[in-house]
């Protein structure tokens, strides 16, 4: 039925009519080599060569937009096992993607599409450890996944990797195989035992922002790799914190102390200037000099000769 179905498209798509015999445009270069790849493709597939002719659907369909060149991709990815692409495809192709489907068409894509989708399985991927981790599916990135939760992805049947990367902890890989239809839960441990937890608190709505670890109004709290981390409140360089493996470290910043820091030393060497300057006049003074008077302390002798 299949390469019945196959026959039928190519000659919706393809085929060259009348019209170019009497005089009409000539087809573009690459309308023809989509055709002769469409051609390549039908033979692999009556071959049995499905990957073959996967790739000569593919580069067709790159070529020249076509419902039969997308059908029988579908059909090609099906048969090599990559049945999440091929119900994409499927979906796009009833959805209009590649042109207006007939009646008989759009009946064949979709019983075809209802009969490969429930063979696809279903993976749901946790880990205990750090609070979260880069996940990768056979070489390609899945997304992030955090710790308490299932990160859910769609996986054809077959031996597949995959390798989940934390800050700080060596990348750990697991292999695994996705039967049929099946409904797969993998929980991977990551080795936390060089892990240790940093906590700044501040005003409420301070801005906390720890470079290279996160931000966090208020309160930031987050399980790190041993380490040194430079602390920001409100965008301002405050310390730097050393988490340390199987410890927790606490930090309270406030604005006005912060803030003021700077100026609180300028005041302070302020003082202390004035205050030697002062000593140092009552030591360079005549020694000889009447004694002077405070309004507070009353009379201040200076030192006298001999003393």
């Amino acid at each position: 039925m299949i390469r019945t179905l196959s026959i039928f498209l190519l000659l919706l798509a393809f085929l060259v009519d009348a019209s170019h015999a009497v005089g009409q445009p000539a087809i573009p270069d690459d309308q023809n080599e989509a055709r002769s790849l469409f051609v390549d493709g039908n033979r692999a597939m009556d071959e049995g060569r499905f990957g073959e002719a996967r790739d000569f659907f593919r580069r067709s369909l790159e070529l020249h937009t076509s419902i039969a060149t997308a059908f029988n991709l579908a059909v090609s990815l099906e048969r090599t096992g990559e049945l999440v692409s091929s119900v994409e495809l499927l979906s796009d192709l009833i959805a209009g993607e590649f042109g207006t489907l007939s009646p008989a068409q759009r009946t064949e894509a979709v019983d075809f599409r209802d009969r490969t989708e429930p063979d696809i399985g279903v993976a749901q991927f946790a880990i205990t450890g750090p609070p979260s981790a880069e996940a990768r599916l056979d070489g390609e990135l899945l997304g992030t996944v955090q710790r308490g939760r299932f990160l859910e992805t769609e996986v054809d049947p077959g031996e597949h990797v995959i390798v989940i990367t934390a800050r700080g902890v060596q990348p750990v890989e697991r292999r695994f195989v996705m039967e049929r239809g099946e409904t797969l839960e993998l929980t991977i441990p990551i080795d936390a035992s060089e892990l240790g937890t940093l906590v700044v608190e501040s005003e409420a709505d301070a801005v906390i922002n720890v470079v290279g670890a996160g931000e966090a109004r208020g309160e930031f709290r987050r399980t790190l790799p041993a380490g040194d981390y430079q602390v920001q409140l409100d965008g301002v360089d405050q310390e730097v914190a050393e988490v340390r493996a199987g410890q927790t470290v606490r930090l309270v910043l406030g604005r006005r102390s912060s803030r003021r820091t700077g100026l609180i030393i300028a005041l302070s060497a302020v003082v202390l200037a004035a205050a030697a300057g002062t000593t140092a006049y009552f030591l360079l003074r005549d020694r000889q000099a009447d004694p002077s008077s405070d309004p507070l302390y009353g009379t201040i002798f200076t030192l006298q000769a001999g003393n």
